[in-house]
Order: structure tokens, then C-alpha cells, then sequence
């Protein structure tokens, strides 16, 4: 983000349909756009902020949902947002509703702190789907 113009953001973001994000990256686009999270989920569809171990959040359609983290022995962080993401867009193609992407997301994030390195233990789906069902419940 830092390598963009605000105008460059500005644009970038008034043609995006879903933003992924953490909690330090909405401060600064907010910072850098002058908008405000609620300007922000007025132009874009779906919002989903990650919050390191307290989970994620969902803002799509006007409503929030609360993302648990599905807990396990944690060794490195690296890479748990874009084992959320591959996770989330996954399911988003397979039309999941978003409350289960994000459910999805959460678990494939939960395999990437298992072990050192960014993308070294990122799981098959049945394996994915274990893990899922083991903390929320059968797949839809």
C-alpha cells in the first residue's frame, strides 16, 4: 500500500468488489483516503478484516459477522492472512455462502501458523474440511 498515490487508492478501491485486509491496513487506507469505514462499506461489497487472534470480520450487505479462529499450536504467523484469503476465495468460487468462506478461511489459516514458512503446510480440502467440521460443524 505504502507504493501507492492516494489517487492510485482511491481508484483501486472504487473498483474493488471484495477488500481483504488486517486491522493495520483499514487504519491506513483510511489514513490515506481520508474515508472512514463507513464510507468505505458503502463502495465496496464485501469488507473482511482480519484481526490476528481474535479472528476476522465479515461487512457485507449491511450486516457483520464474527469469524472464530480455529486454535491450534501456533509456531509462525507468517502467512496465516494469505492461507485466510486462498482459503476464502476458494469456497467464494465454489459458492459458499460468505459466513462459510470466511469459516474456511479461518481453518486453512489455522494450517499455516502450524508450522515455520509462509506456504509450507497449506492442507488438501478433505483435510481442510476435517479440521472445519471438527470446529463448526458439517459443511453446507
Amino acid at each position: 500500500m505504502v507504493t501507492y498515490s492516494k489517487e492510485h487508492l482511491v481508484t483501486i478501491l472504487d473498483n474493488t468488489d471484495i477488500l481483504f485486509a488486517n486491522i493495520h491496513e483499514v487504519k491506513r487506507v483510511k489514513e490515506m483516503t481520508g474515508r472512514s469505514f463507513d464510507d468505505l462499506k458503502k463502495s465496496i461489497s464485501t469488507i473482511v478484516v482480519t484481526c490476528d487472534s481474535s479472528g476476522s470480520k465479515i461487512y457485507c450487505k449491511d450486516k457483520k459477522i464474527d469469524i472464530l479462529i480455529v486454535s491450534v499450536k501456533a509456531v509462525d504467523p507468517t502467512g496465516a492472512g494469505d492461507g485466510y484469503r486462498a482459503g476464502f476465495l476458494l469456497a467464494f468460487r465454489k459458492g459458499f455462502p460468505v459466513e462459510v468462506c470466511g469459516k474456511i478461511g479461518s481453518t486453512v489459516a489455522s494450517f499455516a501458523v502450524e508450522c515455520v514458512g509462509c506456504q509450507t503446510n497449506l492442507p488438501t480440502w478433505d483435510v481442510m474440511k476435517k479440521r472445519y467440521e471438527e470446529n463448526f460443524g458439517a459443511l453446507p
